[in-house]
């Protein structure tokens, strides 16, 4: 099954002269994967882009707010400053990954813009024969979602903040650890393994809220938004027995009661069906609050042995530095942090994601091999070609 296509964000570009925008829209077109396009009636524009830099930068962005106050803005610049609000900042020289973030940022504004229930003017939810959803994919077209991005601050209200830590000492290192067995993210792990491996639509009961998973069209649904799972995850086991979080109805946390479903009678709500790899990737995020797995290693190499479809999973900063590094060798997750001069609490929120479906793979550090400096590799953008690297050199403007 291939991912459905996502309209492009439609950008109208102000303070680049001709041959500057001719690069950016091949920019967008090649490393950007088409997830943005120039447009040239700038009235039907999703966006706009304003190169804060150029001669006239300032008096763009001021002319560009007076007659389109509620477009979203992207504003390039050579060094951080202060943006108006529901804008996003991209530093130049512009990287793939600054801007794909970006892009992310601007669907979540335009999105949270939507009135809710625009197109069910209807009181009751609209549902559906969970037959229906077991045996097509045109459920697809209803729960299409595209990456949704964390940036540094919102990363840090969420999840707060950590110090870095030595390895090698064992306090600091037992401090930035948790298993996911003992939260939501565990035992949901291991149904959602169960159902896979049967190849069965699985009901289960939590101590939260029941699931229901369709190993077939590797679709989950819950009756929960994302504030209400971030709440959950968050919570220990032995405690979630003895709360009603979102309406949710308590039950044991022994054992997790799973049993098949009859696909023919019960109807939910498709908005509410979610990909299982978005949704463990996500809950691995909200559950690690930026600590790391129990069973990985400090001491111990990983690598990414499959690169995520990172188009629909919630983004944390440098995510796509952190997976085009480990993608390209084995390092230490403290070393990945080094290298990208990074706060280690990042590596361990994308290798606690990564480690939830089952990409991360762990060997012995090979000392020998460390004797001599680490050469740093080249630019962790595997797809940005050396034609494209002289593209975004002459997009550094100034």
């Amino acid at each position: 099954m291939t991912d459905l296509a996502i309209a492009p964000i439609r950008l109208a570009v102000l303070g680049m002269d001709e041959r500057n925008a001719r690069l950016f829209k091949m920019f967008l077109s090649g490393p950007c994967r088409k997830q943005a396009e120039v447009v040239e009636d700038g009235e039907k524009a999703d966006a706009c882009v304003v190169d804060l830099d150029a001669q006239r930068g300032t008096e763009l962005l001021d002319l560009e707010r007076k007659s389109h106050p509620d477009r979203v803005l992207i504003l390039l610049s050579l060094s951080d400053r202060a943006f108006p609000p529901e804008s996003v900042l991209v530093k130049k020289p512009i990287q793939t990954e600054s801007m794909l973030q970006a892009i992310a940022r601007v669907r979540q504004i335009l999105e949270s813009r939507k009135p809710l229930n625009a197109e069910k003017p209807e009181t009751e939810p609209r549902t559906i024969p969970l037959r229906t959803v077991a045996m097509t994919e045109k459920s697809d077209m209803s729960v299409s979602k595209v990456a949704s991005l964390l940036d540094e601050q919102s990363f840090m209200s969420y999840m707060g903040v950590r110090d870095d830590i030595d390895p090698n000492n064992p306090e600091q290192a037992a401090a930035v650890r948790y298993n996911p067995k003992d939260f939501l993210q565990g035992n949901f792990e291991s149904a959602c393994a169960l159902a896979l491996s049967h190849q069965k639509a699985l009901r289960v009961e939590t101590p939260w809220k029941p699931l229901i998973i369709f190993p077939q069209i590797h679709r989950l649904w819950i009756n929960a938004d994302e504030a209400q799972l971030r709440a959950a995850c968050a919570i220990p086991m032995t405690h979630l027995a003895h709360m009603d979080i979102g309406g949710g109805r308590a039950r044991t946390v022994k054992d997790l009661k799973v049993t098949p479903i009859d696909t023919g009678e019960a109807r939910l709500d498709p908005e509410r069906l979610i990909p299982l790899d978005a949704f463990l990737w996500k809950m691995a995020i909200w559950t690690s609050k930026g600590k790391i797995p129990a069973d990985i290693s400090l001491q111990d190499e990983v690598t990414l042995k499959y690169w995520p479809n990172l188009t629909r999973f919630l983004l944390i900063p440098h995510t796509m530095r952190i997976a085009a590094l480990l993608h390209h060798g084995p390092h230490t997750v403290c070393e990945v942090a080094q290298i990208l001069g990074i706060r280690q609490q990042y590596v361990f929120a994308f290798i606690s994601a990564a480690h939830a479906l089952r990409l991360i793979e762990q060997r012995p550090k090979q000392q020998a091999a460390r004797e001599e400096p680490p050469t740093p590799p080249a630019k962790p953008e595997p797809e940005r070609t050396s034609f494209f690297g002289k593209i975004l050199k002459h997009l550094k403007m100034s």
